[in-house]
C-alpha cells in the first residue's frame, strides 16, 4: 500500500508540473532523444542511467543515498530539465529513513559529452527528513561534470 502512496504522490507532483507550464518533452536540441544524461562512463563500472535519455533511475555506484529511482522528467532537451524521484536519506545518528522521499532534479548544461549532445550536470534538492521541504541545490556526487568520472 505505501508504494502505491508514492506511486500516486509522484502522479500528483506530475500532474500539477504539468498543468503549470511544465513540457513533458520539449526540444531546444533537437528530438528529446538525442539529449542525454551526461556519459556512459560516469560512475563505472556500477553506475546507471548515464549517458541515456530521460533515465528513469541514476545511480553512482555507491551506497543508497546515490540511488534514485522512478524517475519522471519535463522538459527533456530544452535547456533545463527536471525530474522527480525517489531517493534514500540518511536518518540523523546513522543509518536510512525506512521509506525513501521525493527529490527533485535538474539536469542543466546542455553541451556535449564526446559528440553526443548531453546534460554535462546534475543537481539534487531533496527534504532532510520524510515529508519535510526540499532543501537547497548542490551537484550530483559533487561533480562540475558528468562526462567524466572525476570531482
Amino acid at each position: 500500500m505505501t508504494h502505491n502512496i508514492r506511486r500516486a504522490t509522484i502522479g500528483v507532483l506530475l500532474a500539477v508540473i504539468s498543468t503549470t507550464g511544465g513540457v513533458l518533452a520539449s526540444s531546444a536540441a533537437g528530438s528529446s532523444g538525442s539529449v542525454v544524461l551526461g556519459s556512459a562512463e560516469f560512475a563505472k563500472p556500477d553506475g546507471e542511467g548515464w549517458g541515456s535519455a530521460q533515465p528513469a533511475r541514476v545511480y553512482n555506484g555507491g551506497d543508497p543515498s546515490g540511488l534514485v529511482t522512478e524517475i519522471h522528467w519535463t522538459s527533456w532537451g530544452s535547456s533545463t530539465a527536471i525530474g522527480y524521484g525517489l531517493n534514500s536519506i540518511f536518518k540523523p545518528g546513522g543509518g536510512y529513513y525506512s521509506r525513501p522521499v521525493i527529490v527533485e532534479l535538474r539536469a542543466q548544461g546542455l553541451g556535449h559529452c564526446g559528440s553526443r549532445p548531453a546534460y554535462t550536470q546534475l543537481a539534487i534538492r531533496g527534504p532532510s527528513k520524510p515529508e519535510g521541504q526540499f532543501g537547497s541545490w548542490h551537484l550530483w556526487s559533487e561533480a562540475k561534470s558528468l562526462c567524466r568520472f572525476g570531482f
